[in-house]
This record gives structure tokens, sequence and C-alpha cells, in this order.
């Protein structure tokens, strides 16, 4: 059960001000964009932002115990409308006008605003996007739309300049650290691991953490990495299919996977630029990454083909074949 109060969230400090004197002033607008980082706490931001001002205490910020606090809490609170999509590369038009569009006129149920979250609002194809943007433009006073976003600049320039901005930043590492050792209760060399490997992003290292292992995962992937050069396409491909193997965890594999894979290729970028060991995360194969030799042009490549592969996985091309064409890609520029 997700917990409630900014106090729950870690870091994001100027938005949690910027909001809490907002809803006590009673200066809340209709239309906020949350971008950031997959798994940065967009989500969890804006359902806490939603509770807070729809809680009854009325004090900026929520008090997790009200009605309506726990309404939020458990998802079903009738005036937080979540918009859903069914296929998961794309938010149709359809979808923007029967969950948002056809209901956002009807007076809030039980509270004084009315409040809609779009997660993933990337995905709105344009035509969805432009229908969004005609209720933007007038929206009834008691509404508030969140949209959540990983990307930015998919949103339409007319959208963008209709909306408050704000943007999810990292979350300072010892703070990350302490966290996952307090609530997560893991050892500290385990929350230091998840907490660099996340680069602050904190829904990241709580995911890691809990998936177990971590420690294992990291050196199954450096030997993955390593081995490349000896390993052919059978072998690669076989390397691809073990990583999805876990049918409920495919979907997180596969992103920490490639999570991985553009952690790995900026200690290498980094340390080639800054020549640095102390600032290599994968400190397990420091030695491998500071005798790669590879070209400034090639590290860019792979870092265009590691976002290429999750547009195609999340255009549901099959993703044991997107990760087997993207490792055969790194180990021609690595090697060759």
């Amino acid at each position: 059960m997700m917990k409630l109060g900014f106090d729950s969230i870690l870091g994001q400090k100027a938005i949690k001000e910027y909001y809490h004197d907002a809803i006590k002033q009673r200066k809340i607008v209709n239309s906020y964009i949350l971008s950031g980082p997959k798994s940065s706490g967009k989500m969890t931001l804006a359902e806490n932002i939603a509770a807070a001002i729809l809680c009854e205490e009325h004090n900026g910020d929520a008090c997790g115990k009200c009605r309506t606090c726990k309404m939020v809490m458990h998802h079903n609170h009738p005036d937080v409308i979540y918009v859903n999509h069914e296929k998961p590369s794309v938010i149709t038009v359809d979808e923007i006008r029967n969950q948002l569009i056809s209901t956002i006129f009807e007076y809030p149920y039980s509270s004084e605003k009315k409040i809609y979250i779009i997660d993933e609002a990337e995905k709105m194809n344009e035509q969805a996007q432009n229908a969004l943007l005609k209720t933007i433009e007038e929206p009834p006073e008691y509404a508030v739309i969140f949209l959540l976003t990983n990307n930015l600049n998919s949103l339409l320039p007319t959208i963008l300049s209709r909306c408050i901005k704000f943007a999810m930043k990292p979350v300072n590492e010892k703070a990350l650290v302490k966290y996952l050792m307090e609530q997560e209760e893991v050892p500290d060399y385990i929350a230091e691991e998840a907490a660099a490997f996340s680069q602050g992003n904190a829904g990241m290292a709580i995911n890691l953490v809990r998936s177990s292992n971590l420690s294992e995962k990291i050196d199954g992937f450096t030997d993955l990495i390593a081995s490349l050069k000896r390993m052919d396409i059978a072998d690669i491909a076989d390397a691809s299919k073990k990583i999805i193997e876990d049918k409920e965890r495919a979907k997180d594999n596969v992103n920490e996977t490639l999570q991985m894979l553009r952690e790995y290729f900026r200690d290498v970028l980094l340390y080639k630029a800054v020549g640095r060991r102390d600032l290599i995360i994968f400190k397990n194969a420091d030695n491998f990454i500071m005798r790669m030799k590879i070209s400034y042009r090639d590290l860019n490549l792979i870092f265009d083909e590691i976002s290429e592969t999750e547009r195609k996985i999340r255009s549901n091309l099959n993703a044991a074949q997107a990760l087997e064409l993207l490792l055969l890609d790194i180990r021609e520029k690595i090697y060759d």
C-alpha cells in the first residue's frame, strides 16, 4: 500500500514545496506535467499531490488519516481518475475522449477538485494530444490534469506551453542509501550498489533491492559483456532469451538490462573522457572498462541503439530478438 505525505517522498524538495504552498493558498492550476525517467517516482508524486489537494485537513499535505486520503491510498476515490490504455505503445484519441473529455465537465462527486492522471503521456498519438489540447485550453475550474511522461519532447509544443512543468531530480546518493538500508532493510553494500547503479532514480533502486540477488545480477551482466568476443550468434540468442525467461519479471529484467547497458557504457565514456577510476559504477569490471578501445562515435551509436531497442520493445517487437540484435551490434563495436 502506498504511503502518503510529502515527507514519504525521497528528494524533489522544490516540487514538494511548490505544491505544499499552492495547495495551502488554493492556487492549484488546471494542467501540470511531471517529467522524468521511468521509475523516478512520477506516479507516486502525482498521487501524493492528488491526496494533498483533496485532503480534508486542507493544510497543504496529505494527512493519510482522513477518509479522503484513505480512498486515494486505496485507489478508489471517485474524483481521482486514471486514464488507461489497452495497447502498450499508444494512447488513442478514443481513450482520451472516453475517459477524460466525456467526463471532465461532470462535477466532482465528493470533493472540490476532480483530478485526472495520464501516465506515459508520451504515448498519446497526435490526434489524442490535439483532442486533449482543447480541454486544457478551456478546462472547468475544478479540473486538474497531470501528464506524467518519460519523454517531454514527445508532447506537442502547444500542450507544453499551456502546462506548468516539473522535472524529477535524481535523489542524493547518500540519502538513497540510508533509505534503502532503513526502509528496505538491506545491508550497506547492497544499498550502495543499488544507489550507484540507479544514478539517483529511487524507484529503480527500490526495484533492484526488492528483486534480490543484485550483486549476482551485476556480476552476470559484466561477465556477459566480457564474454561477447567469444560468443557466436547462437550463444547471444540464448543469453537474450535467458534474460526474459522469468515471465513474471520479464519486463523488469529487460528494462534493468537496458539500463545496465546504458550505465556500463556511460562508465566507458566517462573514463575515456576524464580517466577517473573512482567514477566507475561497475567496480567489478573496472579493469575491463579501462582497457576498452572504442571511439566516441561508436559509443554514441551504442547509446542510440539502446534507445532504439527500447522503442522497438515498446512497439511490441520480440524482446529477446531486440536484445540479441543489440548485443550483436555492441560486440561488433567493442571488439572489431
